[in-house]
């Protein structure tokens, strides 16, 4: 058995694997039965003309060519049957069965025909082998009077069936259409071209090669799950066929070439012109590919392939865009529209374990009840599965499982021609329902890989839209909470530029948003200038502060202020975040509060004159009214005259008191030290300290306590704490006396722009004493208010006055029997601020400031 042999019972084995393959994809279509029966009819054919070509003796070769012929009478009916069974596809089996009667009985009785003398006389075989050489009779004009007319009504309705058919239908014939043009062009090339060049007859024995490509293109067009159009499937041949052209020349080429130089330079290897053709062609097939493909495209542009990069590029425009999901669902539908060509674009996204429809909005579609499908729907557990989108087309072609039917189905109730999964990290979030194409194509190999991605980008598409909406909605929510608070809210970044002035900010300051946002924050007011320097600088919170805003028009807005900073992502510091609260209202209802404290202060001044004024001046009413009766005793004018003026001094010192508290001394303000104050006052009550018994103990940590203030004043508020401590321990005890540099704010003193900012000494008085009651606590510094058997009760008024003078503040704890703490923040003034000094008085205070 020569090769001739050997191909033809290959090719005649391969067409029957085919049929059987292509049926078995789908046994329920008629297409692919009528299939399997026209594969069938060619293994016959071929099985017939092996045995006439190579068996050799007259009697098989007669029976071989009766028997070719007459199963070649029943090719126009198998055609037909298989071109109803594309167009009727959705018809029963027996449908096309009877619709084809009209072209079965011809055959029948043309088969049988071929069976006579009638038909074929006799056959020649050489006595070498070889052809035989058939001789006919009259029977062969019928027959080709039979073919001819059956090819030609076979015809008609074919291209009738073309212009009408849309769809899967057209490709299916247009596949058939191509594989019998290629066939018969093959079959020709072989039988009359090739044995005129090559003079000879053999070449006739690779004639079934012509039948494997007429059954191969014909299977693939109607089973094959990667569909598509036959242009598409041309510019593909061409740009391959051109591509094997091209490096079959340039390798040839590049060896001629590579022979002469290696011939020229005296270098015998015959296998390094080889090894360079081989390198040439490595480095050129990429761009070679590219340029046939491109070469190729040009060639079929009338095809109406979808451009995938182009897609691409353009869903890739879509997806650097940001914007809602509206505008976002809206452009992509475009793409789909423009690229494909699909008559109607519907996208339903996840919502609550259902998928709703998002696009179009507002449409009344009956066929998608409530634009709502369900999550367990067939179609969206099929994309689940497949990943890969659902063409109608494609699933009436493949063997049907009851989920696939299913989807099939559903797609056909809906209209539906395509579905697309909307996937993100492996789920499916979303479906896209695509019409049929509006050109009538089907969504082929390209389109739908186009889809594909369309779909993937549209996933992450949407999850962004969905973030830009929330981060939307979140800003319009800040943006309306920010603006309706009724306290002003100020933030900088990390660059210290303001990044937030809402509405309550914009009232307070009488600054404009636009005017303050994305500038530095010193074009803020100089208050919070200075508490933002705080909180970016030291990184410590400030509450509740009391602060003065100056305004440009020279007003100063009384204002409570907090701020902190706040962190990015990786715990660097990105800025800072103040809020403050106009207390105009609150200070002007303070006012009144004083008010109204002073007048009843007026009360109890009065009540307090009254008794401690009275007290002297019954004794002199007393001894007055003794006098004239006892003036003669010189004891009782002795005893009255002491008497007289002792009362008459204790009247005065009373109302100089009072003057001192309802009219406390003007601070004259000079360079001090408020250690060497402290230290002075301490020595002037050294001799009460040791008549009670008192220990002292003094802890000075600072290098300098250089400030401003009046020594004479503050003299006397310390004097007066250290007596009142004193007081306290009647048995003796312990003095400690703390000076310390601290940062508490004093709100009193933040306005002042002498004042370093966060900067006080702190002096604190501790005493081991009886202790003050807790009721009594916030009456310490009221006038005339005294636990002391003896005392008017203006010292602690007279020190809180001096104290507040001087820009300071006092905080006092106590607890009953244990002790009590005055506490006393002085505010350290600005060195430049200072009066005049020697030069090291004004290097101490640049390091207290520091």
């Amino acid at each position: 058995m020569d090769f001739f042999a050997v191909l033809h019972a290959g090719i005649a084995l391969a067409t029957l694997i085919l049929g059987i393959l292509v049926f078995l994809t789908n046994w329920k279509r008629a297409t692919n039965l009528v299939f399997l029966f026209l594969s069938l009819v060619l293994v016959a054919w071929l099985g017939c003309l092996g045995a006439a070509f190579y068996v050799g003796t007259f009697t098989v070769a007669s029976f071989a060519v009766r028997a070719s012929n007459a199963v070649g009478a029943f090719m126009p009916f198998t055609f037909n049957a298989l071109r109803l069974a594309i167009v009727h596809r959705p018809r029963q089996r027996r449908h096309i069965l009877r619709r084809s009667l009209g072209w079965l009985l011809p055959a029948i009785a043309i088969s049988i025909m071929c069976l006579t003398r009638f038909f074929l006389r006799e056959v020649i075989v050489g006595q070498d082998g070889g052809i035989p050489e058939p001789v006919y009779g009259p029977g062969i004009l019928i027959y080709s009077a039979y073919q001819v007319s059956f090819l030609l009504l076979f015809v008609t309705r074919f291209i009738g069936d073309l212009r009408r058919e849309k769809g899967i239908a057209k490709i299916e014939l247009q596949f058939v259409l191509l594989a019998s043009a290629i066939g018969i062009f093959t079959a020709v090339t072989v039988t009359s071209v090739l044995p005129i060049i090559l003079k000879s007859s053999q070449i006739v024995s690779l004639a079934p090669v012509a039948a494997l490509l007429f059954i191969g293109i014909i299977a693939y067009g109607i089973a094959t799950r990667r569909i598509m159009e036959v242009g598409t499937v041309l510019r593909l041949i061409t740009a391959y066929t051109l591509l094997v052209l091209y490096l079959s020349l340039l390798y040839g080429l590049t060896l001629i070439i590579s022979r002469f130089v290696f011939g020229a330079a005296g270098v015998d290897t015959p296998t390094a012109p080889h090894f360079v053709a081989a390198l040439v062609m490595a480095f050129t097939l990429t761009p070679a590919h590219g340029r046939m493909q491109l070469v190729a495209s040009k060639l079929f542009v009338g095809s109406g392939t979808t451009d995938v990069s182009r897609t691409v590029q353009r869903s890739n425009a879509i997806l650097q865009a940001i914007g809602t999901l509206d505008a976002l669902l809206e452009r992509f539908s475009n793409v789909v529209r423009e690229s494909v060509g699909a008559g109607d674009v519907t996208i339903l996204l996840e919502e609550k374990g259902r998928f709703k429809q998002v696009y179009p909005q507002g449409r009344d579609d009956s066929r998608l009840p409530g634009g709502i499908m369900q999550a367990n729907s067939p179609t969206i557990r099929t994309l689940a599965l497949s990943g890969q989108p659902l063409i109608v087309d494609v699933l009436h072609r493949r063997q049907p499982t009851a989920l696939l039917a299913a989807a099939g189905d559903e797609l056909d109730s809906l209209g539906a021609a395509a579905a697309v999964g909307i996937r993100s990290k492996g789920d499916v979030q979303g479906v896209m329902l695509l019409g049929p194409r509006l050109s009538g194509r089907v969504y082929g190999l390209p389109e739908q890989r186009a889809l594909q991605i369309v779909g993937d980008q549209l996933a992450t598409a949407v999850e962004n839209a969905r973030l830009y909406t929330q981060l939307q909605d979140g800003k319009m929510y800040n943006d309306i909470l920010l603006d309706s608070l009724v306290s002003g809210v100020v933030a900088t970044d990390s660059d210290q530029r303001v990044t937030v002035f809402n509405n309550e900010a914009e009232r307070i300051t009488g600054l404009r948003s636009d005017s303050v946002i994305g500038e530095p924050m010193t074009s803020l007011p100089q208050a919070l200038v200075r508490v933002f320097n705080h909180t970016l600088t030291t990184g410590e919170s400030v509450r509740n502060r009391d602060v003065r805003l100056r305004l440009s028009d020279g007003e100063a807005v009384p204002i409570q202020v907090g701020s902190s900073v706040f962190y990015g992502h990786e715990g660097a510091v990105s800025g800072a975040l103040a809020v403050f609260s106009d207390l105009s209202v609150v200070k002007r209802l303070e006012t009144q509060v004083r008010r109204t404290a002073h007048l009843a202060s007026v009360g109890t001044l009065s009540a307090g004159m009254a008794h401690e004024i009275k007290n002297p001046l019954v004794t002199l009413k007393t001894f007055s009214q003794l006098l004239e009766e006892q003036y003669e005793d010189p004891e009782f004018r002795q005893t009255f005259s002491e008497l007289v003026g002792k009362e008459v001094n204790r009247i005065d010192r009373i109302v100089n008191q009072l003057l001192k508290f309802g009219r406390p001394a003007k601070a004259q303000l000079a360079e001090i030290s408020l250690q060497e104050v402290v230290e002075q006052s301490l020595q002037l009550v050294g001799v009460p300290m040791s008549k009670k018994n008192v220990d002292l103990k003094v802890d000075w940590h600072v290098s300098s306590s250089v400030t401003a203030g009046d020594p004479r004043l503050l003299e006397q508020a310390f004097v007066n704490f250290f007596l009142n401590a004193i007081d306290a321990m009647e048995g003796g005890g312990e003095l400690r006396v703390i000076l310390r540099l601290v940062r508490d704010p004093l709100p009193s003193a933040e306005d002042r722009e002498d004042v370093l900012p966060d900067r006080y000494l702190s002096v604190s008085i501790q005493d081991s004493g009886v202790g003050i009651k807790e009721e009594d606590l916030p009456h310490v510094f009221d006038p005339f208010f005294t636990t002391k058997s003896t005392g008017t009760g203006l010292g602690l008024s007279v020190v809180h006055s001096i104290i507040q003078e001087h820009g300071g503040m006092i905080d006092v704890e106590s607890e009953e029997g244990v002790g009590t703490t005055f506490h006393v923040l002085y505010p350290i003034v600005r060195r430049d601020s200072l009066p005049e000094g020697d030069a090291a008085t004004k290097r101490d205070t640049a390091e207290v400031g520091a």
